[in-house]
């Protein structure tokens, strides 16, 4: 397989200068990617918080440990895919600065990343991140801050051009955070993601009876009826991201994912042709799912 990914890498690294139309393109659509991720992140947040203010409040909770659990929640299962955007954003950003002919200033939290990633554990102590992912985000970065110190912009493009093996494991690893890979037994560990809702619509379930109770409509109507209301559109939300849901949301995200690693095997041959026709296709159809995935992740 990677023979088949290197023979045309080494054919484009020997020919011409750097079509930097496409360069600016496809950077600017790696950070359309990412910014759809990064809004879902924050959607599956601001759920999680919600519905744990439900919670203490329904359950006269005396302390904020549901809101605390949303927290340990992200960091223990959402940081490494947190870590991978920050790499694609760093490498989309280092894509239209070459393009621009401008500065490049990468963030200090990429450059670190290697060792970021490898101390990552979930409550068990075990690793959260598997030594070629960590291998692979740690060789991006790496490009990044050669790219940052190189005065040649079409040797820079290059670098980032070989960095393609890295990049689709970073997608893949990206998108394994949102469902299960292809092919993966039935007893298989669930996705991050579909983990996170699942909390999430298990503590709605369990504050729906408590809501609907009597007590609870005679004590406060107006106010349980309003708080009624609110955890119905949670849960409309929250059943449009169970990944065997009809055109889900993360089907949708990954839809976007798969686009972009399309489009990068492709930029990875074409990237320094003055033209080419098949990668102007391919980023026309990741901007679509882009906007798929941005209409859905938006969708209220």
């Amino acid at each position: 397989m990677w023979l088949r990914v290197m023979v045309p890498l080494v054919a484009v690294l020997v020919s011409g200068c750097a079509n930097y139309r496409a360069v600016s393109a496809f950077g600017g659509d790696t950070t359309s990617m990412t910014t759809v991720v990064k809004s879902e992140f924050d959607q599956i947040e601001t759920l999680c918080v919600r519905q744990a203010e439900l919670a203490i409040v329904v359950s006269n909770i005396g302390n904020d440990g549901p809101i605390d659990q949303c927290a340990r929640n992200r960091r223990a299962q959402g940081l490494f895919a947190a870590v991978t955007v920050e790499v694609l954003d760093g490498y989309a950003q280092g894509l239209s600065a070459l393009a621009d002919d401008q500065p490049f200033d990468l963030s200090p939290d990429v450059k670190s990343v290697g060792g970021k990633v490898r101390a990552l554990k979930d409550n068990a102590g075990n690793a959260l991140v598997s030594t070629r992912e960590a291998d692979a985000l740690s060789s991006v970065a790496t490009i990044l801050v050669d790219v940052l110190a190189s005065a040649k912009r079409d040797e820079a493009v290059r670098q980032m051009v070989a960095a393609t093996p890295d990049l689709t494991i970073v997608g893949q690893s990206l998108r394994a955070f949102f469902v299960q890979a292809p092919g993966a037994p039935a007893n298989a560990p669930k996705a991050p993601y579909s983990n996170l809702v699942a909390v999430i619509s298990s503590s709605a379930s369990s504050t729906q009876p408590i809501l609907e109770s009597t007590p609870m409509r005679k004590a406060e109507p107006i106010r349980t009826a309003e708080l009624l209301r609110e955890l119905r559109t949670r849960q409309k939300l929250l059943a449009r991201r169970a990944p065997d849901a009809p055109n889900s949301v993360p089907a949708s995200v990954v839809a976007a994912i798969d686009a972009w690693l399309v489009a990068l095997q492709k930029f990875s041959t074409d990237a320094l042709k003055p033209d080419s026709r098949e990668l102007i296709d391919r980023l026309k159809t990741l901007r679509t799912e882009i906007q798929k995935a941005r209409d859905a992740v938006a969708d209220k």
